[in-house]
């Protein structure tokens, strides 16, 4: 079949669609999980309207942010909304979140004047998978002194959550079973769905098989042989007729062991939406295993979380296993696994950076609750409002220490109703203030410390020497200078503030008895989330340098798949199993182009014309066959690996007629996940190109089917590592992929039309059309993210017509 030159994939499109993605529901899907926010009693309620959110155009565009080593980003806003439902109070206002780096035209961010790009990692999928392991036993016969070796048959099921912990239902060699998650120890099964809130009736009445889930309970679990500091045993706190068991788990921990209801454990672990999230796709896999039937909307709003029931469909799975029910699952299949792109990632990261802001925020409403008054702003009119108070406050301190001291020295008790005219309450981080008290003595040679209009000494008051009242008065206000000094520099102290968070300050010392007002700005700090992004971009293994040795390069880097991560693989335990090619691989992962040494098999390409879907899945596409006749008319069938299993697929080399029909006889074809041969009536898709399993660096390779497929794998890598020559030249001999490689990576000029070009020169380029006349300005040179310089050449001349490359 010949190569439709006019279907060729946008190359660089995958991060692209990601990121478009990301802004459209992965943000406002993040934001929703985290609203509303409100205080233990709820008498305070903070909500975000993430769908109307607002991005402030960059202050910087791509090469400037190139040129002054500026992160290209844009001002994240979110309307947010404060209720108090006991004063009746709302408070609206736009609240900025984050800076939210954006990604260009090309397909890469700039963090810092450098590009980086966010690699797409290849993980399994959310749900349920069954798995079977084979292990050789030793028998030894004692008669003849013979070993013997016999097969030993386990199965267990893993519950894969997209956020949340893993759990493992799994059967040991004594027929025992048992749930366990990673880093904990085992729990009998039994225990665990009595623990979920299911009734002994209900469990035995589901499972097909229960009595050898009942027998190997009673036969099996002893309470002797469980040890006390690796498993949990029965405790009966609880009624007969609940039928609950309490655990007790003793840990790495040297205190004694802390009593949990299963339920609540089980609710923590498994059911609260907030630390477990199976996703839409997750449920939908164990719908079909288990075969429960949940609505779509059940499915998008309630039942992201583990249920009981699945647990008890799950064991009664794993009973029918063992007794030859079943089939196991494929774990390298693809279908199997999920595609995690860069809006993964950053949702992710936002998500990190949102639950510390809540944390935050719950933290502040229950001290707004209880506090007198909020925090005070740091503008210039309140400013001065602490400094009037702060002086007044110290006016007023002065004759109560001088009283406090002199009765301390003559060791005097006094008696009667005592109120103080001042008492400075200075509390850590809460705001400070004054009270102005006045007291009353019933004794005539005490004075009146009043309020400050009212300052008047009664008639017979002792008289006390001014000398010595003026020294006792000075040292009393200089020890309490001091320790206002110190406890203000301890308050206002800060280290390594950024910029941004200058603008917050410390609570004054002095409190402020005045009305509260609900202010927004007073809830929400941008360090959170801004943090949260700045770890992923700096630290994680994911967030690479582009590698700008050449545009080819650029684009393999932009398509490529890891296993490794966090999350992932490791490159030291990766069996040949995970490195090897699965027939799921054909015409979504290249099977040549991957590095050489410990990463083989591990680091991988996507095809040509391959394609990430919303789902994580990988697609690429197929032509309708019907009765051994091509439908070119219907257009393009992107397949998924789980779609491919039901049909039968034809290779995109077979020789084909003008009227578009199919060779006769049988004919090479994928049915099944195998490679056969079947008659051409009974195929019913057709690959769309002879390239379409290889990727975009290896079909660049001249005469790849001549070529080894150790020595195809070094051409490609090395292609990625050659420098540009001082000359550009067009290639002598070619695959007729590189001027579509060369415009989808953004290093060449690229015209919305094609046309004549009037017009060549180092600084303007004038290509002439029906359409329009397109002027192309400004080849400047730039900087790459090796520290080498970037710069643009014409290999056209004048009055030459080079071909269009249309857009898709």
């Amino acid at each position: 079949m010949v190569i439709q030159s006019y279907f060729r994939p946008d190359f660089v499109s995958l991060q692209r669609k990601s990121f478009f993605r990301f802004l459209e529901k992965g943000l406002v899907e993040e934001f929703s999980k985290r609203s509303p926010i409100t205080n233990i009693s709820k008498g305070l309620k903070l909500c975000f309207y993430p769908e109307f959110y607002k991005l402030v155009p960059p202050k910087w565009n791509p090469n400037k942010a190139i040129l002054y080593d500026r992160t290209y980003s844009a001002k994240l806003f979110v309307p947010v909304q404060l209720t108090s439902f006991k004063t009746k109070e709302i408070v609206f206002e736009w609240a900025f979140l984050c800076d939210l780096p954006l990604m260009t035209n090309r397909g890469h961010f700039l963090v810092n004047g450098v590009a980086r790009v966010i690699i797409n990692q290849i993980h399994r999928g959310p749900g349920i998978y069954y798995t079977k392991t084979t292990k050789k036993k030793e028998i030894l016969d004692v008669e003849t002194d013979r070993k013997s070796f016999s097969n030993l048959t386990r199965y267990y099921a893993d519950v894969i959550s997209m956020r949340g912990n893993w759990l493992r239902l799994s059967v040991d060699s004594k027929n025992r079973f048992w749930a366990e998650m990673k880093k904990t120890p085992k729990i009998p099964l039994l225990w665990f769905l009595l623990g979920t809130g299911l009734r002994k009736e209900t469990i035995f009445s589901k499972i097909n098989n229960s009595s050898l889930l009942y027998d190997s309970f009673c036969n099996n679990i002893l309470l002797s042989e469980l040890d006390q500091e690796k498993y949990f045993y029965v405790d009966s706190t609880f009624s007969a007729h609940e039928k609950m068991s309490s655990l007790v788990l003793k840990g790495k921990q040297k205190n004694t062991g802390k009593k949990r209801n299963l339920r609540e454990w089980f609710y923590k672990h498994f059911m609260n939406p907030r630390t477990y999230d199976l996703g839409p796709h997750g449920r939908l896999c164990i719908n079909r295993k288990l075969g429960l039937s949940f609505t779509q909307s059940a499915l998008l709003n309630k039942m992201s979380t583990l249920t009981p029931y699945d647990l008890l469909f799950a064991t009664d799975y794993l009973l029918k296993l063992l007794a030859g029910l079943g089939t196991t699952d494929d774990i390298d299949n693809l279908k199997n696994r999920r595609v995690r792109t860069s809006s993964d990632f950053i949702q992710l990261q936002i998500g990190i950076g949102l639950v510390r802001l809540e944390k935050k925020i719950r933290d502040k409403l229950i001290d707004f609750l209880f506090a007198p008054s909020l925090p005070l702003k740091s503008n210039e009119k309140e400013k001065k409002k602490d400094a009037l108070l702060k002086k007044k406050a110290e006016k007023l301190t002065k004759p109560a220490s001088f009283e406090e001291k002199r009765k301390l020295k003559n060791g005097k008790k006094k008696q009667g109703s005592q109120k103080t005219a001042t008492k400075a309450k200075e509390k850590k981080g809460s705001n400070s203030s004054f009270k102005k008290t006045s007291e009353k003595n019933s004794k005539k040679n005490e004075k009146k410390i009043g309020s400050e209009k009212s300052s008047k000494l009664s008639k017979n008051s002792s008289k006390v020497s001014k000398s010595s009242q003026k020294k006792e008065d000075e040292k009393a206000s200089s020890l309490s200078k001091k320790k206002a000094s110190k406890k203000r520099s301890k308050a206002f102290e800060t280290k390594g503030f950024d910029k941004e968070k200058k603008n917050f300050r410390e609570a004054p010392e002095f409190l402020i008895t005045r009305k509260k007002n609900l202010r927004i700005s007073d809830f929400i700090n941008a360090r959170y989330v801004n943090g949260a992004l700045r770890e992923f971009f700096g630290t994680s293994p994911l967030s690479q340098f582009l590698d700008q040795i050449n545009p080819l390069a650029e684009i393999t880097h932009k398509r490529r798949f890891t296993l490794l991560g966090p999350g992932g693989v490791s490159e030291d335990t990766a069996t040949m199993a995970v490195r090897g090619i699965h027939p799921t691989h054909y015409g979504r992962i290249c099977p040549v182009e991957t590095p050489e040494g410990k990463n083989a098999g591990l680091v991988n390409t996507l095809t040509g014309y391959a394609r990430v879907n919303s789902d994580g899945l990988i697609e690429t596409p197929f032509l309708k066959v019907f009765k051994s006749q091509i439908q070119k008319k219907k257009g393009f069938f992107f397949l998924s690996p789980e779609q491919e299993e039901k049909s039968v697929l034809a290779t995109g080399d077979l020789s084909i007629s003008k009227t578009g029909f199919l060779p006769k006889g049988f004919l090479p074809a994928r049915s099944l996940g195998e490679f056969t041969k079947v008659s051409s009536k009974s195929v019913g898709f057709m690959s769309v190109s002879p390239i379409q399993l290889i990727s975009v660096a290896t079909s660049l390779v001249p005469f790849l089917e001549h070529d080894d497929a150790n020595r195809a794998l070094m051409g490609a890598n090395m292609q990625r590592q050659a420098v540009p020559l001082a000359r550009s030249e067009q290639p002598i001999v070619g695959t007729g992929t590189e001027a579509k490689a060369i415009s989808d990576s953004g290093a060449a000029v690229r015209a919305k039309f094609g046309g004549f070009v009037c017009y060549a020169s180092a600084n303007k380029v004038v290509v002439c059309s029906l359409k329009s006349l397109e002027k192309k300005n400004g080849f400047d040179p730039s900087r790459s993210s090796g520290k080498s310089g970037l710069n643009w050449r014409n290999s056209f001349f004048s009055n030459t017509q080079p071909e269009a490359i249309s857009e898709n």
